[in-house]
C-alpha cells in the first residue's frame, strides 16, 4: 500500500505540472485508479472495481469512467480533470471553471451527466437506481465556490468518501450477479466503439435541442 501511495503523490505533483488537456485526463485516470486499487486494499473482499467500460445505453451507449461494487451499493465514478475555482448547482445544467479574474469556462454539470451512467446501469443490471451512487471527482488544483453534495468531491476526499459507505444493501451473491452481468454486456473498448459512442452522443444531442 505504501508503494501505491508513493505512486499516487508522483503522479498528482506530474498531474499538477502538465499542460495539455490530454495528456492531464490520461494521468487523471490514473490518479483514480491507484485510489480505487487502495480501495480495494481496504478490504479485497468488499469491493470490485470496474475501469472505463462501454455499455449499452437506450441511446446506444454510455462509457463509464469508473464503476465500484460492492456490498454498501454500486459506485458510479465521474471524474473531472478541471483545475481552478469551481461553480455550480446540481440543478444548474452548466456549471463554471473560472482560472482567474479574465478567464472562465462552461462545462456540463457532472451530476447529470453522470445520471445518465447510472441510468444505464439500473436497465442493464435490473438494480433499484436508488442504490446505484453518483460520485464526481475532480482531479487538479480545485476550489468549489459554490456549496456542493457531499458526492462532489475533491481527489483527497474520494478514498475516505468511499470506505465510509458501511450501510450493506447487497447480499455477496448480489454483488457478483452485477459484476457479471456488466462483464457480459459490455463492449469491446475499441476504437469502434469509441466511434459508434461519438456518433450516438452527437444524434442524441442533436435530437435533445430539436
Amino acid at each position: 500500500m505504501e508503494t501505491l501511495i508513493s505512486y499516487l503523490d508522483v503522479l498528482y505533483d506530474l498531474h499538477n505540472t502538465i499542460n495539455s488537456a490530454r495528456y492531464k485526463g490520461v494521468v487523471g485516470e490514473l490518479i483514480i485508479n491507484i485510489s480505487n486499487k487502495l480501495i480495494k486494499l481496504t478490504n479485497r473482499n468488499k469491493y470490485i472495481t470496474i475501469e472505463d467500460v462501454f455499455i449499452p445505453s437506450s441511446y446506444g451507449t454510455t462509457q463509464i469512467d469508473h464503476i465500484i461494487i460492492s456490498e454498501y451499493g454500486m459506485f458510479v465514478i465521474e471524474t473531472k480533470n478541471i483545475s481552478g475555482w469551481i461553480f455550480g448547482s446540481p440543478d444548474k445544467k452548466l456549471w463554471t471553471q473560472k482560472l482567474n479574474k479574465n478567464c472562465a469556462y462552461k462545462f456540463y454539470n457532472p451530476l447529470w451527466q453522470n445520471y445518465k451512467h447510472t441510468k444505464a446501469l439500473a436497465d442493464l443490471t435490473g438494480v433499484n437506481h436508488d442504490l446505484i451512487k453518483s460520485v464526481v471527482v475532480f482531479v487538479g488544483k480545485t476550489k468549489f465556490k459554490t456549496s456542493m453534495p457531499d458526492n462532489v468531491l475533491k481527489l483527497d476526499q474520494y478514498i475516505s468518501y468511499i470506505i465510509n459507505q458501511q450501510i450493506t444493501v447487497f447480499t455477496k451473491e448480489e454483488k457478483k450477479r452485477i459484476h457479471q452481468i456488466i462483464l457480459d454486456n459490455k463492449l469491446d473498448n475499441n476504437w469502434e466503439t469509441a466511434r459508434q459512442h461519438v456518433k450516438h452522443l452527437k444524434q442524441h444531442h442533436k435530437t435533445s435541442s430539436n
